[in-house]
């Protein structure tokens, strides 16, 4: 497919193009060429992935990631509403959609990669044939609904009026980021409000007994680490598939800067985080704990301090905290984003009652602090 001497192509995988050419087209995000090539080969489970890249005197100018799913809309309820949309599941079963999702699914946020360097009439140019390729797509593959996964404002602002009409926009969960802007974890905590300090400080006497090792070879602990974070997917209403437990095992192997915070008591393992180091940021991924130990040992609170701890030592500038729990990422000093899923299905029937139950499925954040855009 050519428009105005670009070109459009498909392909069966997100990396589709070269690692320096990734870094250009998706400058700032967290997520590297090397995670998602990984990502693909280790992939969710119930995912396919694919791409459209627009090129521009043979040189990749767009790539749109792309994903596959039947996707049970049902799971992201709770209570009577759960129930009643897997009986309509069952009357409808276009309600349990097969989806073309344009984004991620490793649960940062959703965007075109866009060379920074195109003019505003060959952007749109870019965009409008990609679009347009991506609907082929959709359609060859019989797909019954299209989305925008976490888009930013500003990720959705490069789309026309035109590309989102007739979509649902639905709130999604917003993404965090910590500054880090201090040389010590000390200096960190007194930074925060009197309350705060005070119930940190806490939180690290009683946890006083709790050993911290970082490693970037997880597979002495693998079935444990994989056991904690399958009890945190279960937990979660609105996760987004289940990482095979090779991810867990052999991303510190292929992704470059892949590590883990093991925390143990009494020699037991009891929490973990994965993290990757990007050198300009630290990228959290997962984190997982026990039930009761990891609570009432403040796990999720010692790993915060510890991350911190890493990058005053690494020289590191920022944290990507990634989605869910904003409350608390905010009241620890974070900021965060707003999110928004746009979707559409192509029959008219399903797309109106998906319309409606929109108020159901869509994430609702903590509206007790404040979230940008």
């Amino acid at each position: 497919m050519t428009l105005h001497m670009i070109t459009f192509q498909y392909f069966d995988k997100i990396k589709s193009v070269s690692n320096a050419e990734w870094q250009h087209l998706f400058a700032g995000h967290p997520d590297s060429a090397e995670l998602i090539t990984f990502m693909e080969t280790h992939g969710l489970e119930g995912f396919q992935f694919g791409s459209v890249v627009a090129s521009l005197h043979g040189e990749p100018v767009l790539l749109a990631p792309l994903w596959f799913t039947n996707y049970s809309i049902a799971t992201t309820l709770d209570g009577a509403p759960r129930s009643i949309l897997q009986k309509l599941e069952q009357i409808f079963p276009t309600l349990r959609p097969n989806v073309l999702g344009v984004g991620f699914v490793e649960g940062e946020w959703g965007s075109f990669g866009l060379s920074p360097v195109l003019d505003y009439k060959t952007k749109n140019q870019a965009i409008t044939g990609a679009l347009s390729l991506i609907r082929e797509v959709a359609i060859a593959r019989k797909m019954n609904v299209l989305a925008y996964k976490d888009f930013t404002s500003s990720a959705i602002g490069q789309l026309s009026t035109a590309a989102v009409s007739g979509f649902t926009c639905a709130e999604s969960m917003p993404f965090s980021t910590l500054n880090i802007n201090f040389d010590t974890v000390d200096e960190y905590i007194n930074s925060r409000p009197r309350h705060l300090r005070q119930d940190l400080r806490r939180k690290i006497r009683q946890a006083s007994s709790v050993e911290v090792v970082l490693t970037d070879d997880p597979s002495k602990h693998i079935d444990h680490i994989y056991k904690m974070y399958e009890e945190l997917v279960s937990r979660t209403d609105l996760s987004f598939g289940l990482q095979r437990k090779s991810f867990f095992l052999d991303i510190c192997k292929n992704v470059p800067g892949a590590k883990f915070l093991l925390f143990f008591l009494d020699g037991k393992l009891i929490g973990f985080n994965l993290f990757i180091d990007r050198k300009d940021q630290l990228v959290d991924k997962y984190i997982g704990m026990s039930s009761p130990e990891g609570r009432d040992n403040n796990i999720y609170f010692l790993a915060w301090l510890e991350k911190i701890k890493y990058c005053t030592e690494h020289q590191i500038k920022s944290i990507h905290l990634g989605a869910a729990a904003e409350g608390i990422k905010i009241r620890l000093g974070a900021s965060a984003t707003r999110c928004y899923t746009y979707y559409h299905h192509l029959n008219p029937v399903s797309n109106a009652i998906l319309n409606k139950i929109k108020h159901f499925v869509e994430y609702k954040p903590d509206m007790s602090v404040a979230l940008i855009g």
